[in-house]
């Protein structure tokens, strides 16, 4: 083969090979960071005594994340990823503890971020009367009196703990208190922290 026709071919034959090497530690790596997170996941199903369910794989792309899901104190819990659809796909988090009753709606969100949450909501801003707190969090509800009594010491203090934790907000509603995390549960510290918040949820949601 001539010099200049190994040249001419070369890439061809490289190309295909370079893009496989590519794909196969592409997987690979998502494959190690997700045995990281189905060991976290496990972790916290232990340390609340809830059920692990495994990940699922179905035909092609179908794909279902690992989830932890059981009953704590009378209240149903289910720990779970999910991912967006379209174009910027982006994985989700979310904590969800399940009520019974017509409990009145509230929401806990950061200042700032989320200063005109109250406008869609229907709700007034709440002065929990702790500053720091109250320098920390909007709390929304129609009824201040209620909300003000769920925020006790103890809730104070977690939600004080969890401040850098906290980025969207905690939500109660239609039966649904629930909190989401950009991205997986796949390092020490957001295991640490979705248990002090299941904590913290489960702490407001038994004064009711």
């Amino acid at each position: 083969m001539s010099e200049s026709l190994l040249v001419t071919v070369l890439p061809f034959v490289l190309m295909p090979l370079l893009t496989v090497v590519i794909v196969y530690f592409a997987i690979k790596m998502e494959r190690k960071q997700m045995n990281k997170v189905i060991n976290f996941y496990k972790l916290y199903a232990d340390k609340f005594g809830l059920a692990y369910f495994p990940e699922s794989k179905g035909i092609l792309w179908n794909y279902t994340y690992p989830y932890v899901y059981g009953k704590l104190d009378n209240f149903e819990i289910k720990l779970y990823s999910y991912k967006t659809g379209g174009k910027n796909k982006t994985t989700y988090t979310d904590l969800s503890i399940y009520y019974q009753g017509n409990l009145e709606e509230f929401k806990i969100a950061r200042n700032k971020l989320f200063q005109k949450i109250g406008k869609a909501f229907g709700a007034q801003d709440i002065v929990i009367g702790n500053p720091e707190l109250d320098e920390l969090y909007v709390f929304k509800s129609k009824d201040e009196a209620f909300l003000q009594g769920l925020i006790d010491r103890d809730v104070q203090e977690l939600l004080i703990h969890l401040k850098s934790f906290i980025v969207f907000p905690l939500e109660a509603k239609k039966g649904r208190f629930n909190h989401s995390l950009i991205g997986h549960m796949d390092t020490e510290q957001k295991l640490e922290n979705f248990e002090k918040l299941t904590v913290l949820m489960l702490k407001i949601l038994k004064k009711i």
